[in-house]
């Protein structure tokens, strides 16, 4: 009974009974109409044999003076002119007629002599002797039963339906069983990698060859398997990131406190300064964690207000005018005229601009420009922070939004970066229905785009 839980199976015995359903209903039809085909053949021959008959007899005499002695067209003749018919019925399927309606050949409703309704000439077969019409055949409704040869010649129909039908279920059978197989397999495939992936095998791939809808659930499979992995990795990156970015203060924090209660430092502003340091970058850290947690919720509060997008730069430049003074960089802001108002929530957008700006200002060289512009695209108005640095190397460009990513641990300085930052701006935008691009070349600068939608 465990095979019939298998759906190879289940299927490949579903397309046989169709299959076989279908031959049968087939084989009947086919025999039912050949039938009645072959009965109607039968009565157009003998009716066809009558006329042919009675017509040679006018033919050969002249005139229809004898016909009604001829015993072989009377009543008693299923088949005219066959005497050697053994059954003999009380009509015969057709009788005859002259040209004024008179019986010729009669019946047991029309005697010899008789004059038939008008209205029987409609179904009625006019005989035609050299062009010449001298009489009428007309149906009695007698259907004669079949000869024998005829009933061998419908069972070997029979027989041959019989045998085609047997030879379609096998084909069919045979048929089915290779469409459950393949139909199957992918089935089959995709049930084992993901009782691989339930497991713990993350990043199990499935061989797709076909393009229908399991291809496609395949593919799906694929792409969420390799997600899944990627995720896996990048929590396991940021567990030991955050780890580390969190006991790199609360050594220090520990040491100064250790040191300051056994007497082995004095207190002095400048400690308690670096204390406090340490102290704002571990809270920066919580908040932005907590920032990230509530965009994955889709949880994080937004107070949008339509706000007009030179303000929001004008005050991303007044927020970092004296960093960009000491570091002696230009930080200028260019805007088209006449851009749409965006409905936003502005200090988190400023949030956004503010960490753009500070990354720009971070890694470009003293005596370079950082530039903020806002522009319309179709329905999107578009901020974007751009600077003169080294730019970013392609190989880790879509890795620039993943969180505690740093491109280049050697340039990072103490306590200038969560390594959220980045990933905060695109959890952020997108929680405003937006977009944001990054593009970079190596030695000549990085411009970082936010697509927001227009009033």
């Amino acid at each position: 009974m465990k095979g019939f839980r298998s759906i190879t199976l289940r299927l490949l015995l579903l397309l046989l009974f169709l299959g076989a359903i279908e031959a049968l209903l087939v084989a009947f039809f086919v025999q039912r109409e050949t039938e009645k085909a072959f009965e109607r053949y039968t009565q157009i021959d003998i009716q066809n044999r009558f006329i042919t008959n009675v017509a040679d007899f006018y033919r050969s005499t002249g005139s229809w003076r004898g016909i009604e002695a001829a015993s072989q067209f009377g009543a008693g003749a299923p088949h005219p002119l066959d005497p050697s018919t053994p059954h003999q019925p009380p009509d015969p399927p057709y009788f005859l007629i002259d040209t004024k309606r008179q019986v010729l050949i009669p019946t047991t409703k029309y005697p010899l002599g008789s004059t038939v309704p008008a209205s029987l000439l409609t179904s009625g077969k006019p005989i035609l002797v050299r062009g010449s019409f001298v009489g009428t055949a007309l149906p009695t409704g007698v259907i004669l039963p079949l000869r024998p040869e005829d009933h061998d010649y419908l069972a070997r129909i029979r027989n041959a339906l019989i045998y085609a039908t047997g030879v379609s279920v096998v084909v069919a059978w045979m048929l089915g069983a290779l469409l459950a197989g393949r139909m199957t397999k992918p089935l089959r495939l995709l049930t084992q990698a993901t009782r691989q992936l339930s497991s713990g095998e993350l990043g199990t791939q499935v061989e797709v060859h076909a393009n229908d809808e399991v291809g496609d659930v395949a593919r799906a499979f694929n792409r969420m398997s390799t997600e899944l992995e990627k995720a896996r990795a990048l929590r396991h990156q940021m567990t030991a990131d955050l780890a580390h970015d969190l006991r790199t203060p609360l050594t220090v924090l520990s040491g100064y406190l250790e040191a300051l209660k056994d007497g082995d430092l004095a207190p002095t502003p400048a400690r308690f300064e670096a204390m406090y340091t340490e102290a704002k970058h571990l809270q920066r850290l919580i908040e932005d964690l907590r920032v990230i947690s509530l965009a994955d919720a889709d949880e994080l509060p937004l107070n949008k207000t339509v706000k007009r997008p030179h303000e929001l730069l004008e005050r991303a430049a007044r927020a970092f005018e004296q960093q960009a003074t000491l570091r002696q960089i230009q930080l200028s802001i260019q805007t088209t005229p006449d851009l749409p108002a965006i409905f936003v929530d502005e200090d988190r957008i400023a949030q956004v601009l503010g960490n753009l700006v500070g990354n720009a200002l971070r890694y470009a060289p003293t005596g370079s420009a950082v530039a903020l512009t806002a522009n319309q695209e179709s329905h999107w108005v578009v901020f974007t922070v751009a600077d003169t640095g080294e730019g970013i190397p392609n190989a880790q460009l879509p890795f620039v939004f993943d969180r505690f990513y740093r491109g280049d641990p050697a340039r990072q300085q103490p306590h200038q970066s969560s390594g959220l930052g980045l990933a905060i701006v695109k959890s952020v935008v997108e929680a405003h229905k937006g977009r944001v691009q990054v593009e970079s070349q190596s030695g000549q600068g990085t411009r970082f785009r936010i697509l927001l939608p227009a009033i």
